[in-house]
């Protein structure tokens, strides 16, 4: 083949190979950009999903002590079993504690009742989410102590008189006697109680009794002052029967 041909094929295949670089290299600076900019919107779209669109929590409640017999009478079913520690609460149930026993449960939120022996309670609802959530309760008869804890969620126990609502770090006892009256006890935090009279807000130390709707509210006694020994240092002792440790108190106010 003469010379000057092999020189025209060389340069046509050497121009080919430059346009396929060139097309490459243009492919290249334009598509990175625009997969990039397609991945930005995915991940920009998914955080934004993750972070404004609330999740429902769960609603069910589960118990972390029994002593003696406790029952849950199932709302869907009418069913009633015997509560183990692996047993949840779901709306609409109903806690039985039988004489003798008692039960402690615990809310999604982290708030627990304590359920004394022969009380009935309902878990009528949960709804809501995050700052708007409410638990609701009914207490038929018997004794509960609600324990609520930082952060925690609205919970509206209804007694037979009135409605209680607490919010966080709150610790009450509430009582119904079934044909008597609903009494509320706050050791710590405020507790709204509600009737037909109107509302009373309790605070901690302060004591409500609901009769006939009506509201008499009734302020505790000081814890008694330790008159003697003047310190509460440890007092150390030999070991005799005969030796004895004696303490006075002051008179409640």
């Amino acid at each position: 083949m003469p010379t000057h041909l092999k020189r025209s094929r060389i340069s046509i295949e050497w121009i080919v190979i430059q346009k396929k670089t060139i097309r490459r290299l243009i492919f290249g600076i334009l598509g990175i950009p625009l997969i990039a900019f397609i991945l930005f919107i995915v991940v920009r779209n998914y955080l934004i999903n993750s972070e404004f669109t609330p999740t429902q929590p769960s609603s069910s409640a589960y118990f972390l002590e029994i002593k003696g017999n406790v029952t849950v009478k199932r709302a869907t079913t009418n069913a009633i079993e015997v509560a183990t520690k692996n047993t949840t609460i779901s709306p609409g149930d109903t806690i039985h504690t039988n004489p003798e026993a008692v039960a402690r449960i615990k809310y999604p939120d982290g708030t627990e009742f304590s359920i004394r022996s022969g009380a009935t309670i309902i878990f009528k609802g949960d709804s809501g989410a995050n700052i708007d959530r409410k638990i609701e309760n009914r207490l038929e008869n018997g004794t509960v102590t609600v324990t609520t804890q930082q952060n925690s969620s609205t919970h509206i126990v209804y007694l037979s008189n009135a409605k209680t609502i607490m919010q966080e770090e709150v610790d009450t006892r509430l009582t119904v006697n079934q044909g008597s009256k609903d009494t509320v006890v706050v050791n710590k935090g405020k507790v709204e109680v509600v009737s037909q009279q109107g509302m009373e807000t309790l605070s901690s130390q302060q004591r409500a009794d609901i009769v006939d709707n009506k509201i008499k509210m009734v302020e505790l006694p000081s814890a008694p002052r330790l008159r003697f020994p003047v310190s509460t240092d440890q007092i150390l002792m030999q070991r005799d029967r005969n030796n004895k440790v004696e303490f006075t108190w002051n008179p409640v106010q």
